[in-house]
C-alpha cells in the first residue's frame, strides 16, 4: 500500500491557504497603515504642542525644528522648502513631517504612490486636528481616516 497525498488533497490544502491569505493580508495591510498613521499623528501632535509653547514664549510660530523644544526621531533627511516659504521638512521611510509658521503643521504617510493620508494640526485660528485624504483619488486613505475618527466626510477632511 502506497502512502502519501493525492493531487486533490494537495489542491484543497493550497486552496484553503489561498483563501486564508486573501482574508488575512488586507487586514494586515490595514493594521500597518494604522500604525504608520498613529506614528505620524503622535509626532504631529508633539510638534503642535511644541509650537504652542514657542508661540507663548516668542509671540510667533517657529519655522525650524531646532527652534522647538522637541527631539525629532532619526530621519532620512531634512530639507528646507523649495516653494519660497519658510517651511522645513523631515523625511522618514513612512512619509514626512513639515513645520511652518503659516497656519498649520502636518505629517504625511505614504499609502501608495498615488494615495496619501495627512495628519494636520492647525496652529491658528481654529487649533484643530484632522485626518485628511485626497477625496477623489485616495479610497484607502479615506477608509483609514474614517476608521480612525469614526466620522464621515465628503471633502476628505475628518476632524478629531
Amino acid at each position: 500500500m502506497k502512502t502519501g497525498f493525492t493531487l486533490i488533497e494537495v489542491l484543497v490544502v493550497v486552496l484553503i491557504i489561498g483563501i486564508l491569505t486573501s482574508i488575512a493580508l488586507p487586514q494586515y495591510q490595514k493594521a500597518v497603515l494604522k500604525t504608520r498613521y498613529m506614528q505620524a499623528m503622535l509626532l504631529g501632535k508633539e510638534i503642535w504642542q511644541a509650537q504652542q509653547l514657542y508661540k507663548l514664549a516668542n509671540d510667533t510660530y517657529a519655522n525650524h525644528f531646532e527652534d522647538l523644544d522637541i527631539t525629532m526621531p532619526p530621519t532620512e533627511s531634512v530639507r528646507p522648502s523649495t516653494e519660497g516659504d519658510s517651511s522645513e521638512y523631515y523625511f522618514y521611510p513612512w512619509g514626512f513631517c513639515w513645520i511652518s509658521d503659516q497656519s498649520y503643521n502636518a505629517c504625511l504617510i505614504y499609502i501608495s504612490a498615488s494615495e496619501r493620508a495627512w495628519y494636520l494640526a492647525y496652529l491658528s485660528p481654529s487649533e484643530t486636528h484632522e485626518c485628511w485624504a485626497e477625496p477623489t483619488t485616495s479610497a484607502t486613505a479615506n477608509a483609514l481616516c474614517k476608521s480612525l475618527t469614526q466620522k464621515t466626510s465628503t471633502n476628505g477632511h475628518y476632524p478629531f
